[in-house]
C-alpha cells in the first residue's frame, strides 16, 4: 500500500524537493497545488490509497501497543482517537479491552469509505476546531 501510494503521490512530491526548500511550502502544495488533505478530499482514489497506506502502518504499531501497554487501557472508559483514519488502529484497542467506548475523529472525507466497528463511533469533524470528550485520547 505505501509503495501505491508514493507512486502516485510522493514521486511528483519529489520532483519539488529544491522548490520545498527554497520556499518553505509543502511539498504536495507546490506539486499538486493544494495540501495533501485537500487533494485526498477532492479525488476518491487518493483518498483511498492514502487511508489504505495508513491502516497498513497502522497495524505494525497497534501490534507493538498492545503487547507492551497491557494495563495501560484498564481505567479507561473512553478513548478518543483523533485523525484516526478509517478507525482499524484504535478498534483493535476495544476488541481487546471490551470495556472501551471510542470515538474515531477524521475528516468528512476519510469516513466516507470506514468500515463499521462493534462499540466505534465514527465523527466527522475537524480536530483544529473541536474534539469529543473522552478519558483517553490517542
Amino acid at each position: 500500500m505505501i509503495t501505491r501510494f508514493g507512486l502516485l503521490i510522493a514521486m511528483d512530491s519529489c520532483c519539488v524537493v529544491v522548490g520545498v526548500v527554497a520556499s518553505s511550502s509543502s511539498e504536495s502544495l507546490l506539486a499538486h497545488g493544494c495540501e495533501l488533505w485537500d487533494l485526498a478530499s477532492r479525488n476518491p482514489k487518493v483518498n483511498r490509497i492514502f487511508n489504505e497506506a495508513m491502516a497498513c502502518t497502522s497495524k505494525i504499531a497497534m501490534t507493538v501497543i498492545l503487547s507492551q501497554y497491557k494495563d495501560g487501557f484498564n481505567n479507561i472508559r473512553s478513548l478518543v482517537d483523533v485523525a484516526g483514519g478509517t478507525g482499524g488502529h484504535v478498534a483493535e484497542i476495544v476488541r481487546a479491552y471490551l470495556h472501551i467506548k471510542r470515538i474515531n475523529l477524521d475528516l468528512p472525507h476519510v469516513l466516507a469509505t470506514t468500515p463499521k466497528y462493534e462499540r466505534v463511533s465514527h465523527v466527522a469533524g475537524n480536530m483544529l476546531e473541536a474534539i469529543p470528550n473522552a478519558h483517553a485520547m490517542k
